[in-house]
């Protein structure tokens, strides 16, 4: 099965007991449905039957082809979450979950070998969502009926009562807390602006005020009104919109300088003099969100050493940071359910990158591939 921009027709193919299905990126902006055997489960690995996995960002890229260094033919989905349906005896003590249990996969896969791993490090050898499908099993990611447990996967157990929407929201908001609490430094005295209203500024905005922040701000453009208040909605303390490029804007529309900027918006680069001019001295920015190649500003240098400022170019995610928020959806501190969100089945995933494509104000934040659909 087949689909592109050109025909977002797909038809259905049934699969048998002994087969599983995924999606693979084969040339740009086209995407199929391929089917695979289902693999030999020994005592080092596992097989998750997918429930759900969000589309991101990254995934729109794999489909366009803009991300330089990964070549196609390529199976998508690095935000999975499912049951196990058979796993190793070894594994299963590794990772302390049992077939049945429901789980949230990490998209890294560790080597086991690297200097990283050998000092328990994160290792992002490889990563769930971006392998070849002619790697076997051919199962490497997450838009799928089923995806392959790699010896070296890392698996957090998700508490069944957990919505299929808030399970998904997983990867945010482990970016979120990264963001906010890693690079930031967020904390009960820190004043923070996140800017972008994606499912990762909301995420990161969000993050900031459980980690304590008092006042956190989110900001986004005329379109994003409604993400914006998704985000009041969950307890975000203040939301508004920019409206132009001038460097003096967010601190305007601030009103007084702020500890920390977290700007997650992609290819905007006129957030990053409007963040440098609303920090207070001593303050941090975290610039988050990828620009793309050739995309620069003229930079005072002096801005930064007379301020004091700190520029922090963060991880996407860690273990640790993973494991954190998957902990706050299984308390479920937050109510994620609700977030604007929209699901669709395998056979629509063209459909699904299309509509991620579009940055309109009915877009709802999350858009998210329900396989069992």
């Amino acid at each position: 099965m087949c689909w592109s921009v050109e025909n977002a027709e797909v038809g259905t193919r049934s699969v048998n007991a002994d087969q599983a299905s995924a999606a693979v990126v084969t040339a740009p902006q086209t995407v199929e449905i391929r089917t695979f055997d289902r693999p030999i489960i020994g005592e080092n690995d596992g097989l998750l039957e997918v429930e759900v996995n969000a589309l991101c960002g990254s995934d729109l890229d794999f489909f366009n082809v803009e991300l330089p260094g990964y070549p196609l033919p390529m199976v998508i989905g690095h935000e999975p979450v499912g049951r196990v349906v058979e796993i190793g005896r070894e594994a299963s003590r590794r990772w302390g979950v049992k077939a049945g249990d429901r789980v949230v996969v990490n998209s890294a896969i560790r080597c086991g070998e690297c200097a990283d791993c050998l000092a328990g490090r994160d290792c992002r050898a490889r990563s769930y969502g971006t392998l070849s499908p002619s790697l076997s099993p051919g199962l490497w990611g997450g838009i799928a009926t089923h995806m392959y447990l790699a010896p070296g996967s890392t698996v957090i157990p998700l508490a069944q009562d957990v919505s299929l929407a808030a399970a998904a929201f997983h990867n945010p908001m482990a970016n979120g807390f990264e963001w906010a609490g890693v690079a930031g430094n967020v904390h009960s005295e820190t004043t923070v602006a996140v800017l972008g209203a994606g499912p990762r500024g909301v995420a990161t905005a969000v993050a900031a005020t459980m980690l304590g922040s008092t006042d956190v701000t989110i900001l986004g453009l005329e379109q994003d009104r409604p993400k914006l208040d998704v985000a009041l909605a969950l307890g975000v303390h203040r939301a508004a919109v920019l409206t132009g490029t001038d460097a003096a804007e967010l601190r305007d529309l601030l009103g007084d300088d702020v500890d920390v900027v977290i700007d997650t918006t992609p290819r905007a680069t006129s957030t990053v003099k409007q963040a440098l001019v609303a920090l207070a001295r001593g303050g941090r920015l975290v610039l988050a969100g990828i620009k793309g190649p050739n995309r620069s500003i003229n930079l005072q240098i002096d801005q930064i050493v007379t301020g004091r400022l700190t520029l922090v170019g963060p991880l996407s995610k860690t273990e640790k940071s993973l494991r954190r928020a998957v902990l706050a959806i299984n308390e479920q501190t937050v109510d994620l359910d609700r977030i604007s969100s929209r699901a669709y089945p395998l056979t629509a995933i063209g459909e699904a990158l299309a509509d991620l494509g579009r940055n309109d104000a009915d877009r709802p934040l999350q858009l998210r591939i329900e396989p069992q659909l």
